[in-house]
């Protein structure tokens, strides 16, 4: 029986002594977490920092997707990812829900090959094989090592990487690890990049379209807003995208424009937030769509079976057109049917290196 961290286990003990109860409480933790704790198997970054490239090609694509499976829809999305031309995958979690870490893998380089930029945040019904000699942390760990792509931390669970100008930062709240906001706001915080990309698998209630709950708190949301971070999210299994928030606790809404400018907050003015972002959920890569439960005026674009979803891949394409301060996004089903569409903005390099030294 899998029991989550957060819960404890309290245990009577009769204390014939004293004709007493004495209660003591032992804290049970996510069987995940132990297979860590006990394994030498785990695989590290040994890849040179000095490889790492700070320049972002010019229209360099991104899919982002979550929420697999193992079925022809699921290679179907990634047949449609490699013609789209993109460049990396980001993976909000929830690999091939088979267990099956060789599975997975093998599904992935069947249609965009062993050494493809493959990039991932563990999920819920991915943490009981994570860990282990050929686990999905492995797996992935191993694919980065291959590439040349070194990273900070436990991939996938709480580490961040510089992959082509674009910082990442991959987290795992209310799955495994803990500490998630605050290493996301130290590594956003000593990042110098233009373009940063916050991903993880869980979502609060209001950050999603389904019947989701409050899972991982909002200092993780918040955090990453602060920062101008992108914020990508899986496990519901819909799309939905929201406007530019000047707060993803309180679904505040910045702008209603389809050019979402990203802004971080300025550490020099504690009373004035400015972070901006824009939250979405992209769940539909092949394992199933469900239908839309709630809404609400902060949402941009949804797309669920309540709207005829198909499967498909939020993409992402940096440096457009050669602006390095531009992207363009549209969500794209595998029927080739764009069903969102829209542009974001980066500071300038000036500006992130002067709040930068800032957090100094």
């Amino acid at each position: 029986m899998r029991i989550n961290s957060r819960f404890f286990v309290l245990n009577a003990i009769l204390a014939l002594a004293t004709g007493g109860i004495v209660y003591t409480c032992m804290s049970v933790e996510n069987s995940a977490d132990l297979r860590r704790r006990d394994s030498v198997d785990i695989v590290k970054s040994t890849a040179s920092p000095e490889s790492i490239s700070h320049k972002t090609p010019e229209n360099f694509t991104v899919a982002f997707i979550g929420d697999q499976g193992a079925k022809d829809n699921s290679q179907t999305v990634l047949q449609l990812i490699k013609d789209e031309g993109a460049g990396a995958v980001v993976h909000a979690g929830d690999f091939d829900y088979e267990n099956d870490p060789a599975l997975w893998e093998e599904l992935i380089n069947d249609v965009l090959g062993p050494n493809f930029p493959y990039f991932a945040a563990v999920g819920n019904h991915d943490d009981d094989l994570f860990y282990g000699e050929d686990g999905y942390h492995n797996v992935l760990a191993r694919r980065m090592n291959r590439i040349g792509i070194p990273w900070d931390g436990e991939l996938g669970v709480k580490s961040s990487f510089v992959y082509n100008g674009i910082f990442v930062v991959l987290t795992a709240p209310d799955l495994l690890g803990t500490g998630h906001a605050e290493y996301i706001r130290d590594k956003l915080a000593q990042s110098n990049a233009r373009w940063r990309i916050s991903c993880w698998h869980k979502n609060m209630n209001a950050m999603q379209c389904g019947k989701k709950g409050d899972d991982t708190g909002w200092g993780v949301y918040e955090e990453s807003r602060k920062g101008g971070a992108i914020i990508a999210t899986g496990h519901e299994h819909s799309y939905s995208r929201t406007h530019l928030l000047s707060s993803c606790e309180h679904q505040i809404v910045a702008s209603t424009s389809d050019t979402l400018g990203l802004a971080q907050d300025d550490p020099k003015t504690p009373d004035i937030d400015e972070g901006k972002s824009f939250v979405f959920v992209s769940g539909i890569a092949g394992k199933s769509i469900r239908n839309q439960d709630r809404g609400g005026p902060w949402w941009a674009s949804v797309y669920t079976s309540d709207q005829g979803a198909k499967f498909g891949a939020l993409f992402g394409v940096f440096n457009y057109q050669g602006n390095e301060g531009l992207a363009r996004f549209y969500f794209k089903n595998i029927d080739g049917e764009i069903v969102d569409d829209f542009y974001v903005t980066s500071p300038s390099r000036e500006e992130i290196v002067s709040l930068a030294s800032g957090n100094q």
